[in-house]
């Protein structure tokens, strides 16, 4: 919650669960009667009774609950991704969290890192491969990145597994860091260059030849 306060804009809400029974709780961020950004509240009631509904025998076990100057606003859903739906004027956009873990396996050694590296505004970010993979962007009713809509990566026990080269990757995500590449010694350079093509890195590979030798400079495209 504190990571939606920090992040969250206008029309973003996330949904959790609530302290109390029955319950899930929605905050989204809207700006209040002094125009400032503020975090307005409503509950999600799960009625454990599901009898279908006596017009149409439809079941329809969550209900929306806003309370706005003393009155009630209360309707019934089939499940909560209509419910959200229903609500997309007010919720215009879901929150995904920066603050998520990340679990990567890559070729059996072990990465944790948090999906902010991933989640960067700048477009030489987003349009590499994890960038497309951690969009929180919204795409009609879910987020482009797939990583939001799966349960891999999300734990220890299910990460997303990529058969490539640890050390290269070790670089991939310091650029992620950094914004710029640092290759220490005994990486490949060659390897490097397959590693940047995977993954969509802006980089540029140029080959030199220089006293008969052949080398590889990484240039970032402008």
């Amino acid at each position: 919650e504190q990571s939606f306060f920090r992040y969250a804009s206008e029309g973003h809400f996330v949904v959790r669960c609530s302290s109390r029974p029955g319950c899930f709780a929605v905050t989204s961020m809207t700006y209040d009667e002094d125009k400032k950004l503020a975090p307005k509240h409503a509950l999600i009631y799960y009625e454990a009774n599901t009898k279908p509904s006596p017009v149409d025998g439809i079941v329809r076990p969550f209900y929306w609950v806003m309370k706005n100057e003393n009155k009630v606003e209360r309707r019934a859903f089939t499940s909560i991704a209509r419910l959200v739906a229903s609500q997309r004027d007010k919720l215009k956009e879901a929150f995904m969290d920066p603050e998520t873990p990340v679990y990567f396996s890559i070729s059996g050694q072990k990465f944790h890192v948090q999906a902010s590296m991933f989640m960067q505004m700048e477009d030489a970010v987003r349009e590499t491969k994890l960038g497309k993979y951690f969009d929180p962007r919204a795409q009609g009713e879910f987020p482009r990145g797939k990583f939001w809509n799966s349960q891999t990566g999300h734990s220890p026990k299910e990460p997303i597994f990529l058969d490539r080269d640890p050390e290269a990757f070790n670089v991939i995500l310091n650029w992620y860091r950094y914004g710029k590449l640092y290759i220490p010694e005994g990486v490949s350079k060659v390897l490097m260059e397959q590693e940047i093509k995977y993954f969509g890195l802006p980089i540029d590979c140029v080959y030199k030849k220089e006293g008969g030798f052949t080398d590889i400079e990484f240039h970032t495209r402008r």
